[in-house]
């Protein structure tokens, strides 16, 4: 079991809303009364920083995991069903791990991380997407979801082109 640190954990009951995140062990709670009906789902972004979102879309990824009665173990693990969740593994590491790589904070909002259409197969496949008009973002395609390494290491591979384009003059990439 690997824990998902960082996620967005979103209770919803009628138009009353509330959220916490997990902690580094993949716990999260929340100290407020919260109805048994209420449902919970997880966002795929954090703060400011981060979206992933699906192909075409702006929005964070999110899906409702069950209500807040249903949830018997609050504690996150890794879904091979979901590469959202290795893609989110690799940008937490890079926003919140111990590296010497430069965390790039956008201008004109987060880093967008496009998880592509049709996410299944060997291999790995990402892209690089940049105009000097907007933030540089990521893609992440075709990844072998029995092996969580090679979506981690294409998505890690795609944000340091977008660190690199962003500490270079962007006319010149």
């Amino acid at each position: 079991e690997v824990p998902i640190a960082t996620m967005l954990i979103k209770y919803k009951h009628g138009s009353m809303l509330w959220h916490t995140y997990s902690h580094i062990d993949g716990w999260f709670f929340i100290n407020e009364a919260i109805p048994a009906d209420a449902t919970v789902s997880l966002w795929f972004t954090y703060g400011d920083k981060w979206k992933i979102v699906r192909e075409g879309s702006s929005a964070a990824y999110n899906y409702t995991i069950g209500t807040h009665k249903e949830l018997s173990d609050q504690r996150l693990v890794v879904s091979r069903d979901l590469p959202f969740f290795e893609i989110h593994r690799a940008v937490n590491f890079y926003y919140h791990g111990e590296h010497e790589i430069p965390k790039i904070k956008y201008l004109f909002g987060t880093l967008k991380i496009e998880a592509m259409n049709g996410m299944t197969g060997s291999g790995s496949s990402g892209a690089f997407k940049f105009n000097p008009c907007i933030n540089a973002y990521s893609k992440i395609g075709k990844t072998d979801r029995n092996n969580p390494g090679v979506i981690i290491g294409t998505t890690l591979n795609e944000i340091g082109h977008c660190v690199h384009y962003n500490l270079i003059n962007r006319n010149d990439y």
